[in-house]
């Protein structure tokens, strides 16, 4: 949605045709209280729920993603990537393979105003795993998250305990 689009961002105008789609059929957009909630015994979600869920936090959520969400009363889930919101406005972050302007992601006071909203929940994208490690012998880029890393030095594969230990630590930053 950023107006430099990437190839798989959706235009304001998409979004407002989406939504009104959603209305028109039957939809439910519900939060993930409401999902919560249902699975601990609480009221039964309706039929045709969905979740709406936004990643990475490009500021284009909080300038064209917000009011449209406002407009129809839409809950959504908003996933950050925590390291970027240490990187310096005038900085950049690494995304999709290159060097991104850090503006054109979400300030923390703009995080905060979502989050006091009461439609954005924030939700972890991690703290520093989206990105790629190498994942094999042949030295491919897989994403961090879900990769076993190959320390091409010892040619083996990091085990699941350290595995399991990155990913448990990196959410937990993040969390924090």
């Amino acid at each position: 949605m950023n107006s430099s689009s990437e190839p798989d961002d959706v235009s304001a105008d998409n979004l407002l045709t989406y939504f009104s789609w959603l209305k028109a059929n039957g939809y439910t957009v519900i939060s993930i209280q409401d999902v919560i909630n249902a699975n601990k015994g609480g009221k039964p979600l309706p039929d045709n729920s969905i979740v709406l869920t936004f990643d990475d936090g490009y500021k284009s959520f909080y300038t064209y993603v917000l009011p449209i969400l406002k407009a129809f009363n839409y809950p959504a889930i908003l996933a950050i990537v925590g390291s970027w919101l240490d990187v310096p406005e005038n900085g950049t972050v690494f995304y999709a393979g290159k060097q991104v302007p850090r503006s054109k992601f979400l300030s923390l006071n703009e995080l905060n105003e979502l989050a006091k909203s009461g439609l954005v929940e924030i939700a972890s994208h991690t703290c520093d795993l989206h990105h790629g490690v190498i994942g094999n012998a042949q030295g491919n880029d897989m994403p961090a998250l879900t990769t076993f890393e190959y320390n091409q030095k010892t040619q083996q594969y990091e085990t699941e305990e350290h595995y399991l230990n990155r990913i448990r630590s990196d959410l937990n930053k993040n969390n924090a």
